[in-house]
Order: structure tokens, then C-alpha cells, then sequence
């Protein structure tokens, strides 16, 4: 880590051969343009997006929805900060994530049970908290209304009806926030995606393997989780399509973890 007026340093020094950088996309692609004639390695931010079908469990979806959304309070570059759900379905997950989010207590994260510590910064929870708010106006619904709990620090948010164009869809967050959206058709929804930012990891909760290699096609995401959070981290993994990263996904086969019969 180092100071802003620093970074130039390495970027520009002739002894420095390769530049690893690991952040948001506003450095990366400066620091890409900085390092010209060196090997450049980027894992830049990304709003991770997963898509949930009638067809998979819902309670376990749930739970493992809110530990992609809200480990680390939602500051790791593969949070799932999207989740795009059947319409039908929308009501009952509201429910069942609220209930979930009972085991998300808030507070010092040095205490055991506490799961949500506070953000890197204040600058960080004011642009979020901010966000959130002015999303409201604009049509958004808080399916989950947070609590600032000091400068840098906030409970988790999930809203719903938020327009695709507004920030909170289209960058990363960095934060303890999840954004609900409903579709009727998955493969009209995967289409749509592609002209979507999208983040370094995708996931699908679907039995059908015709839609999780559709989604493995179709995203612009280096990996697909197929019945899992984008979360995981897998660091052979986490290497994105541009402009997010490294190209990634050639690089691999599809993994599918379908839930054992009962």
C-alpha cells in the first residue's frame, strides 16, 4: 500500500518489470496506462451478479446469498451485490433474507458473534449510505432499511426496483448492500446481462444445464459458479474478462455442484 502521490513509482521506475495491482477500476486503468512497456496483472472491482430459479432450494440459496452479500461487510472484489430472481419468488426470499440476516449481527468485530465490522473508511460508508438514500426517490424500495452506527460503519441494506443505469447496479459498492431484481424469462435475463458491467465472478441457482452453460457463454464474468454465490474465492479463479482483468474463463472448465438428491 502506498500514498496516492507514490504510485507513480513503481509504474515508472526501470526497475520495476511487472506491476501487480489489486483495487478499483479507476486505478487500474490508470495505473494500465502509467506502466507502458511493462507486464501489467489487474484484479480490478467488480458488482458480482447471481441469478436465482424456482427450481433450486430457496432456503439454501438464502443463506448462502447472505454470506456472498455481507462476509467482510460486502469489501471483497467478488461480493454478490446483484441478485437477479424470478418475480414469483421475490416475496418469500424478501421474507426468508430478512430471517437470514438475524445471524448477521453488527458491531466490534473483534466480539466472536459480531459478523458485520465497519468499512475501510468513513468516505466509504458516506458514498454508500448517500447512495442508498438517493436511490429511494428514484423508485428504489428498501427491503432492508441499514442503521449507521458510527462514521464508518453501517448495517446491510437490500433493495429492490432499482433502475440498471443507477451506480448502486452498475459499480462497485464496497459495502454491506444487496441489490434485488426480478425478470420472467432467464434466457431473455442472461442476454440482457451481457451488456451489463459485470463482475471478476457470476453465479446460477439452477438445476438446468442447459442455462448454466448458457450462463457460462453467455456473462462477461472470468468464472461461473453454478449453484453458489460469485463469492468464492479461488484465485486461479479470479481472473476477469476485460476491462475487469485477465481473460480467465478459457482458461477453465465449467465445475457444476448441483445439490444432492434427498
Amino acid at each position: 500500500m502506498c500514498e496516492d502521490q507514490d504510485a507513480s513509482i513503481p509504474t515508472e521506475s526501470d526497475l520495476v518489470r511487472v506491476v501487480s495491482f489489486t483495487g478499483s477500476h479507476s486505478a487500474g486503468i490508470q495505473i494500465q496506462k502509467q506502466a507502458l512497456g511493462k507486464r501489467v496483472i489487474l484484479e480490478l472491482g467488480g458488482n458480482a451478479c447471481a441469478l436465482l430459479e424456482p427450481d433450486w432450494p430457496i432456503e439454501d440459496a438464502v443463506s448462502r446469498i447472505c454470506l456472498g452479500a455481507f462476509y467482510q461487510s460486502g469489501q471483497s472484489c467478488v461480493s454478490l451485490q446483484r441478485l437477479y430472481v424470478r418475480e414469483e419468488l421475490l416475496p418469500l426470499l424478501g421474507e426468508l433474507l430478512r430471517q437470514e440476516l438475524k445471524k448477521y449481527p453488527a458491531g466490534d468485530p473483534s466480539e466472536k458473534k459480531v459478523r458485520i465490522g465497519p468499512m475501510i473508511s468513513e468516505e466509504s460508508c458516506q458514498k454508500l449510505w448517500e447512495q442508498i438514500e438517493d436511490a429511494q426517490p428514484r423508485g428504489a424500495q428498501l427491503l432492508v432499511r441499514p442503521e449507521r452506527l458510527s462514521a464508518n460503519h453501517m448495517t446491510p441494506a437490500i433493495l429492490t426496483d432499482i433502475a440498471e443505469e443507477y451506480p448502486l447496479m452498475q459499480e462497485e459498492a464496497f459495502g454491506p448492500v444487496l441489490c434485488l431484481a426480478t425478470y420472467q424469462n432467464p434466457e431473455e435475463q442472461l442476454e440482457r446481462l451481457m451488456d451489463l458491467r459485470s463482475g471478476l465472478q457470476a453465479g446460477i441457482f439452477s438445476n438446468r444445464i442447459d442455462l448454466a452453460e448458457m450462463a457460462f457463454e453467455t456473462l462477461p464474468s472470468g468464472a461461473i459458479m453454478i449453484g453458489d454465490i460469485p463469492s468464492i474465492r479461488r484465485m486461479l479463479l479470479l481472473i476477469g474478462e476485460a476491462p475487469r482483468g485477465l481473460a480467465g474463463k478459457d482458461l477453465i472448465r465449467p465445475i457444476w455442484t448441483l445439490p444432492k438428491k434427498s
